[in-house]
């Protein structure tokens, strides 16, 4: 168990130091995080050297682990599950030592400990830097960090109404249960505190919703990212100003930045590689003969390495309902979701070879 949560932690950071450190320094160009190089934490490097930065952000990484373990000290828990809970947490992976995840405890004070740690996983870690550097306004400025953050506030506190005027929970409860959920969906963590799939439809919409999003760039989270939900509305917007102003000239910018021509093709493309590569996949998934919502949601969930599903699955069902050769394509879909889709099919191609 242990070392399945450190392998959590390790790879948390080692997605976020490869993105941000190492491939903007060898001059990377349209590979990971597409287009977040011009918005996002690549578009410049936060110190002169590799090395620096990649000991920066371990040293922020290691840092607010260490904060959470002691959090989680104070609030009784034994050291084992205080530090095998935050690897989960940092690592935005969500392996416990319970089978029954944070619900286990039943303890709210653990879990909002979570809550704050998970929404601090899912940020971009260049902003913590820029934070000890003491550039507060950029970083309260940031785009992406405000829409990720409103995301949060507002499916959790609509979720909350939600179940309060259903009458499943009291309101500090219902907020609760709200907030952790939604952090949990949106960080890919993966963590539980309760059966969300007794909540009613409009709550369980909502967590549905979160499949599509992930944390921002630069972040412990997998999922599609923050950043390019916002450059393809914002491509989408332009193009109905141009049928309607067919002269007008427009430009895709996301907070200060302009988003380029190329970027912004970038990660349309990236979205219809996702789009067909879920529905293809659950069209394979359907032939093991479980229900649609199973087959669709264990596809959503490895491909967005979300962990949690509908329909029981993560929750009540583990994917021993599978046959080997859907553990297969679920373990593909695992990596090609954390490791980026273009990165992973460039793979594929026979130009990527003869180079």
């Amino acid at each position: 168990l242990f070392w399945r949560g450190m392998t959590n932690w390790l790879g948390g950071m080692g997605i976020v130091v490869l993105f941000i450190a190492i491939l903007p320094a060898f001059g990377v160009k349209g590979t990971a995080l597409v287009g977040a190089e011009t918005v996002g934490p690549t578009k410049d490097k936060l110190t002169p050297q590799i090395r620096y930065t990649a000991l920066s952000l371990w040293g922020i990484y290691l840092g607010l682990s260490l904060l959470q373990t002691i959090f989680l000290l104070l609030g009784g828990l034994p050291l084992f599950d205080a530090v095998t809970l935050t690897f989960g947490t940092m690592g935005a992976a969500g392996f416990m030592p319970k089978n029954a995840s944070v619900a286990g405890y039943d303890k709210a004070y653990v879990e909002w400990v979570c809550v704050i740690f998970m929404y601090l996983a899912g940020c971009n870690f260049a902003l913590f830097f820029k934070m000890l550097r003491g550039k507060f306004r950029s970083v309260f400025m940031n785009a992406e960090l405000r829409v990720y953050t409103y995301l949060i506030l507002g499916n959790s506190l609509l979720i909350a109404i939600n179940l309060f005027a259903k009458g499943l929970y009291n309101l500090p409860t219902s907020i609760r249960m709200g907030f952790f959920e939604v952090v949990s969906f949106i960080t890919t963590t993966g963590f539980t505190n309760t059966n969300y799939e007794l909540w009613p439809s409009f709550s369980q919409f909502l967590l549905f919703l979160l499949y599509f999003t992930g944390g921002c760039a630069g972040s412990a989270a997998g999922g599609i990212k923050i950043i390019r939900i916002m450059i393809l509305v914002k491509t989408g917007t332009n193009a109905l100003k141009k049928r309607l102003h067919p002269r007008a000239v427009t430009n895709i910018k996301i907070g200060s930045d302009t988003i380029s021509t190329d970027t912004a093709l970038s990660v349309s493309g990236y979205f219809g590689f996702y789009l067909i590569t879920a529905l293809g996949s659950t069209a394979l998934i359907t032939l093991t003969d479980n229900s649609f919502m199973v087959c669709l949601s264990s596809v959503l969930l490895t491909l967005g390495n979300t962990g949690i599903g509908f329909e029981g699955l993560g929750t009540r069902l583990s994917f021993s309902i599978f046959p080997s050769w859907a553990l297969w394509l679920f373990s593909f879909l695992m990596l090609l979701g954390r490791l980026e889709i273009y990165t992973v099919y460039s793979l594929f191609t026979r130009s990527f070879w003869k180079k």
